[in-house]
């Protein structure tokens, strides 16, 4: 998406991207507490590890070093791993039940502290941000809030995404994201990279990810071979497009997901990923619930050795930049939404020297301003063929809803795969409304704007284009935010539910309707301003009965 780099520029990103911030402080202070006076300190320690001196000591004790434990270090674990607690044996051996995919197997020990009550939910909490940020010595980090991680385990937070259980070791790996506790109404972006450690070639050929109901996307690179040096380990907070600069030279997209999602790719083609493959998650997340929400994302790889005659499935973001015909999306300011402006953009995607694309899937993306989107063939004349993907469809592209749903936009997948000869190509149309004074330009934020498509395709034809499984799934039928609401609320249907004779009401707490209103599209605001303030209970209905109810607190 960006300009080619200078050596300078890197250098500096580089810079800017190392500066880490941790809450050790904390930490070291729960270890003091809870874990010298019997076990672990000059006299006795436990494990060979003192964590009774200095900040600095127990630091370099921890970090990055590897366990006396045979067990633990046959598994590659070490004491504290930056930027993956479940690597982490100190992590494991607090754990206990805090993450749930996880358990201390034979030959690692007991749980810790020993001969003591756990460690408060919030104390192993603390500990594991610690890590998953970095693990760094240096002042505390902005995300990791004590009062909020309290709040959330005293019953402040919102019900946890389902775990997705762990592949076998032999069929795949469980990566796990997180989790970032989001007070409501904040929108973030983080971003992680993972080692796979993965010692021979690998074919992906499923994958199943899980992430919270409020996500607006998770993106999922590979690193080039000997590029994951240029991001460092750890949660890292993306606040604008020059955040990305690195990952977008270093990594290439492997997919971006709206919704939970599991795919099976068409028998006899597969994801090609090297011995020692890094790979980087990235999580754009809004809380738009009344509640402290726990963001995290549960991802299943499997894969198996790499086959000689297995085709390569390949990946590509078509991204706009203005240029005719599209030349690999590096002029993002190209992308400027005037105010009140109802503006299309156009990619004309082809290349005269290439040659067939055997297409398995499309997926749309922009944010709030997008009201259609649109992919067809492209003639030779540069005129548009027979329309391939139509944004107004629902999530699974099963009907079509009659507009465009920019934060579920439907996946679409061919079977047979779609030849498309990119010699002449594709046509790539998206539109955007403007409502606001203000000018809106690219950028990572919901209230800034992108227009990718992102497609799986491959260059050989596989024998077999039967595909076995691809499934959506949705956490939440009905969503409502603000909870309590002054003004208005915000209502979201989820994209699974039809929208067929769909109402929704308003009762007072006596059982009289107060609001009714016929709902015609997926997200619509009630203006809540003429109610009594009070409480009310809610409830939405289709030709199926009961999509959604509750409770909410309204009135002004």
């Amino acid at each position: 998406m960006l300009k080619p780099f200078s050596s300078s520029l890197l250098l500096v990103l580089i810079s800017a991207s190392c500066v880490s911030q941790a809450t050790f402080d904390r930490v070291y202070s729960i270890l003091q507490t809870n874990c010298t006076a019997a076990c672990h300190n000059s006299i006795n320690p436990a494990g060979n590890l003192d964590l009774s001196g200095s900040k600095s000591s127990v630091l370099g004790a921890l970090v990055n070093v590897a366990p006396d434990n045979s067990t633990a270090l046959a598994k590659g674990y070490k004491r504290v791993y930056p930027g993956d607690a479940r690597k982490s044996f100190l992590f494991r051996k607090i754990n206990q039940g805090l993450d749930g995919n996880i358990s201390l197997q034979s030959g690692e020990g007991a749980a810790e502290p020993q001969g003591q009550f756990p460690l408060s939910e919030t104390e192993r909490e603390l500990i594991r941000q610690w890590i998953i940020f970095g693990a760094s010595g240096s002042a505390d980090y902005s995300w990791v809030r004590e009062n909020v991680i309290a709040d959330f385990y005293n019953g402040k937070g919102e019900s946890r995404t389902p775990a997705l259980p762990a592949p076998e070791p032999a069929d795949g790996m469980q990566v796990y994201f997180g989790p970032i506790f989001l007070l409501p109404g904040e929108e973030v972006e983080f971003a992680s990279k993972f080692p796979l450690e993965n010692s021979e070639d690998l074919e992906v050929y499923k994958m199943n990810t899980v992430v919270n109901k409020e996500s607006h996307h998770m993106a999922l690179w590979k690193y080039k071979n000997g590029l994951d040096f240029l991001s460092p380990f750890g949660l890292q907070k993306l606040n604008g497009i020059t955040d990305e600069a690195i990952l977008f030279f270093a990594a290439d997209v492997v997919g971006q997901w709206p919704d939970p999602l599991e795919i099976e790719l068409p028998p006899g083609t597969a994801l090609m990923w090297d011995a020692n493959t890094f790979i980087n998650i990235g999580y754009h997340i809004l809380n738009y619930s009344d509640s402290i929400i726990a963001a995290e994302i549960y991802m299943n790889i499997y894969a198996r050795p790499r086959q000689p005659g297995t085709i390569p499935m390949l990946s590509y973001p078509v991204r706009y930049d203005g240029e005719d015909p599209y030349g690999g999306g590096t002029n993002v300011n190209a992308l400027r939404i005037l105010p009140g402006s109802d503006t299309t953009f156009t990619i004309n995607h082809y290349n005269p020297d290439s040659t067939f694309w055997y297409v398995w899937s499309l997926q749309a993306h922009t944010h709030k301003l997008g009201t259609d989107f649109n992919v067809w063939q492209r003639n030779s004349d540069g005129s548009k063929g027979s329309i391939i993907y139509d944004g107004s469809y629902d999530v699974t592209y099963s009907f079509d809803q009659g507009y465009y749903d920019w934060e579920h936009p439907p996946f679409r997948y061919f079977d047979p795969l779609l030849p498309v000869d990119m010699k002449t190509g594709l046509i790539h149309e998206a539109r955007f409304y403007n409502p606001t004074a203000s000018t809106v330009n690219f950028g990572l934020k919901t209230t800034d704007e992108m227009f990718v498509t992102y497609m799986y395709y491959t260059k050989t034809l596989p024998l077999s284009t039967k595909t076995p499984n691809v499934k959506i799934l949705n956490t939440a039928a009905v969503k409502i935010y603000p909870n309590p609401a002054l003004n208005e609320i915000l209502v979201q249907i989820a994209p699974e539910i039809r929208l067929t004779n769909v109402s929704f009401c308003l009762y007072d707490l006596s059982g009289k309707e107060a609001l009714a209103v016929a709902v015609k599209k997926r997200e619509f605001t009630l203006d809540v301003t003429s109610l009594p303030k009070g409480y009310y209970l809610y409830k939405m209905v289709n030709n199926e009965g009961i999509i959604g109810a509750g409770k909410i607190a309204a009135g002004d």
